[in-house]
């Protein structure tokens, strides 16, 4: 119906009715107009409720199933309620012509006294109201969408989606939609006549159960033929008995029905009190990301404590709202208000539901936090300490320890471990992550840590560490035998290294190294064989001594055959040639290498502070005795030896 004034020959219309219907819709049911001078003028805003209170529907109770097969027998005997409808419309055309000359009647009968009804033959069939806010109907061989009430359609806009759902499964309806309601009062083409429609009489149901429609084809029936009795046994057959339409029911034999859809049957929601609610039952904020563990570095963030969890605990639950009443599908099947829609809930890693999907369950120990609507755990193993109480641990995620690590137990996890207490002679292993020990390692010579990436600790004292990247001491490193794959950083200016052996692939940083009494104190980088620069140099060198083999042995084929006066002297003599000239420029390509070690500044070993005498600096074949303290150096790499400069 469009936004605006409309004249009593639009609401005719519009309804499908004739004058006298008109005229006694405003005098015996209240119906609402506007009085302009001498003319009447209809609101559409006020319309639209008032023609949502004359649907005509079957009862919905639940508590009385009888009405509806009573609904049907009334309906059985008004079949010939369709005599009139062409008579009417002949009446309505011509009362149309004569409206503008008698809407000062119209206006003058709402304030007479009412008068008694005189019943006629055309009033046992009424022309089909159009009621509804919207239409689809046949065009041609095809489905078209209008909407006549904008306002009143937004409200059924989940009905209209579930018709063309029904009919088009599977195809996007949304735009289609959006198209109607933006051209309003013009029809939109849904799409082809669906296959399941060209039979005479269809009933449609919805997915959900819900809605019921009903088609007549237009090519299908016969002019002289109203399906309505077909109708009633396809309700009957598909056991459709709830929620019926009764004049949706007489409708179908209107003239008019042929090729329009319509609701012939309702089902009715559970009612329920409130909404459904989501509980949650950790604290962990919304912007915890498990990558933040991995990124630690210092002691205050690493010290903070995060919500933890237990296997099998209940994480998050929606819990249902008061149910009012069940709901009833058109099959008269008792819809429970679990199937009513509730809060979004969804499960992540290293969760599971239960209880109907409405409950959310950790399936390991960890961590609980967000990934968008999705809750999920990080694999975090949290303990007070280990020892034991404890025994030894094995974890298939991170572990974070928030005491010390006993002597003579160990722990084996897959990610990152996090010591926030102190390591005495224990095992600690990190297969694919870093260790973080936040008080220090006392080994006692006996502890070993193992890292897939990097180590971290306040101090190191007895033990040996082993580390996939970095190992990053904060103050000293005593009796220790320390190996990175990378590099072996001292951070504190007055760190220091006595009686260890650091070995790393690309330099060594430390404040001082050695002591008064000249204990040995080694540092040496040497590239490792997987790393791109190392493999070249091992390959290099493997080719070099091969190629002298061959000079050798070719040599010596050279001076047999001399001795036998042999003519394949000369072939023997320019193959001992070119494996001349192979092994020079093997030599001058490890040469470029020694020189790349020369020039490159990530292979290095720097003392910030002294240098004293017993300690043995190494660069990959090279040595370097310290015999008198050198303060500030950094040692480097040459093919005549270590030299070393001002840092």
């Amino acid at each position: 119906m469009p936004d605006k004034l409309l004249t009593a020959a639009e609401v005719l219309d519009y309804m499908n009715i004739d004058k006298e219907a008109l005229i006694a819709l405003i005098r015996n049911e209240n119906m609402p107009f506007l009085r302009i001078g001498k003319q009447v003028r209809f609101r559409p805003e006020d319309l639209e409720p008032w023609l949502e209170t004359r649907r005509i529907s079957a009862s919905t109770d639940p508590e009385c199933p009888s009405l509806v097969e009573s609904a049907l027998e009334n309906a059985g005997n008004s079949k010939e309620r369709s005599a009139g409808g062409n008579a009417l419309r002949s009446q309505r055309n011509a009362s149309e012509q004569t409206l503008n000359s008698e809407e000062t009647s119209i206006c003058e009968t709402k304030q007479q006294p009412e008068q008694p009804q005189k019943t006629t033959e055309k009033s046992v069939c009424e022309p089909m109201p159009i009621t509804d806010p919207f239409l689809i109907y046949q065009e041609g061989n095809a489905l078209a969408l209008k909407i006549f009430a904008s306002r009143a359609a937004q409200k059924q806009k989940h009905i209209i989606s579930s018709i063309i759902g029904a009919l088009y499964p599977g195809e996007p309806v949304e735009s289609l939609i959006a198209a109607a309601f933006a051209s309003s009062g013009q029809p939109v083409m849904i799409g082809v006549l669906p296959p399941c429609l060209n039979s005479t009489t269809n009933v449609i149901v919805t997915s959900d159960k819900q809605l019921a429609f009903y088609f007549i084809n237009r090519d299908s029936i016969v002019s002289n033929k109203m399906p309505r009795d077909e109708l009633l046994e396809a309700l009957a057959e598909m056991q459709i008995r709830y929620g019926i339409d009764t004049g949706a029911i007489s409708n179908a034999n209107h003239p008019d029905a042929p090729g329009k859809l319509m609701l012939v049957a309702r089902g009715t929601l559970p009612k329920v009190m409130g909404k459904p609610e989501l509980k949650v039952y950790f604290k962990t904020p919304r912007t915890f990301n498990p990558k933040d563990i991995e990124s630690l570095d210092d002691e205050k963030d690493a010290t903070q404590d995060f919500p933890a969890c237990r296997k099998d605990e209940v994480l998050a639950e929606v819990v249902s709202a008061g149910l009012s009443r069940n709901g009833i599908d058109v099959y008269g099947n008792i819809v429970t208000s679990d199937d009513a829609e509730g809060p979004l809930l969804k499960s992540g890693p290293n969760t599971y539901f239960s209880n109907g999907r409405s409950r959310i369950h950790a399936s390991c120990d960890g961590i609980p936090y967000w990934k968008g609507y999705a809750i999920c755990v990080d694999n975090t193993l949290i303990l007070d300490g280990v020892g034991y109480d404890t025994g030894n641990i094995q974890a298939g995620g991170r572990v974070v320890i928030q005491g010390n690590v006993q002597s003579g137990f160990s722990i084996d996890a897959l990610r990152k471990i996090i010591i926030k207490g102190q390591v005495d002679a224990a095992a600690v292993r990190s297969r694919k992550s870093s260790i973080s020990a936040l008080r220090g390692i006392h080994g006692n010579d006996k502890a070993m840590l193992e890292a897939g990436s990097s180590i971290h600790a306040a101090f190191a004292t007895g033990c040996t560490l082993e580390a996939g990247m970095n190992i990053i001491v904060d103050t000293s490193i005593v009796r220790c035998n320390a190996s990175a794959f990378k590099s072996i950083i001292l951070r504190e200016e007055g760190s220091r290294v006595v009686s260890s052996t650091l070995s790393a692939g690309r330099c060594i940083s430390v404040g001082s190294c050695g002591t008064k009494s000249q204990l040995r104190t080694t540092l040496k980088v040497q590239i490792p064989s997987d790393d791109r620069s190392g493999f070249e140099k091992e390959r290099l060198e493997k080719q070099i001594i091969e190629t002298r083999n061959k000079i050798r042995q070719q040599k010596s084929r050279i001076f047999r055959l001399r001795e036998q006066k042999s003519t394949a002297v000369e072939p023997e003599r320019r193959q001992l040639q070119r494996l001349e000239k192979q092994l020079s420029k093997q030599e001058s390509a490890l040469e470029t290498f020694y020189q790349w070690l020369k020039d490159s500044d990530t292979i290095y070993i720097d003392v910030r502070e002294t240098a004293w005498p017993g300690t043995v600096i190494g660069i990959e074949d090279k040595e370097l005795r310290i015999g008198k303290p050198l303060h500030g150096q950094r040692f480097y790499y040459t093919h005549s030896g270590i030299m070393h400069k001002d840092i």
